[in-house]
């Protein structure tokens, strides 16, 4: 791993991956692979439907991931399981083109965990 932007990526706290236009994980990182409980080589190359299941796939990701892979910047909150615990999450999908001016290659997704945010809304709250 001699590339340094690869290295800052490994080391960030928030799920980073790269999914390509046949909804492929191409890339995930350390924290995203480790918050799913399965190594890297056990989620890239294969669909974003085999790691979260097609009814979540369907209900909360594929439209998101069809409109950045079409060249749109998609953010959204959402609930998501990891392992027995359901988290928010801030989910943002960034179009990625090999080429400046090429087409959308890949989808760059930034995950951050915001459960405790809504903990500490709820205990405002009450």
């Amino acid at each position: 791993m001699n590339d340094p932007y690869r290295s800052i990526v490994q080391v960030s706290r928030d799920f980073i991956t790269l999914i390509d236009t046949e909804s492929t994980y191409v890339f995930a990182n350390k924290a995203y692979s480790r918050a799913l409980g399965k190594p890297a080589a056990e989620i890239e190359g294969r669909k974003v439907s085999e790691i979260w299941g097609q009814a979540r796939f369907e209900a909360a990701i594929e439209v998101p991931l069809k409109r950045c892979l079409e060249g749109e910047e998609v953010h959204f909150i959402d609930q998501f399981p990891f392992g027995e615990t359901m988290k928010y999450m801030e989910v943002r999908f960034f179009p990625y083109r090999e080429k400046k001016k090429g087409p959308v290659t890949h989808a760059l997704v930034i995950s951050h965990d915001i459960s405790r945010l809504g903990e500490l809304e709820t205990r405002l709250m009450t």
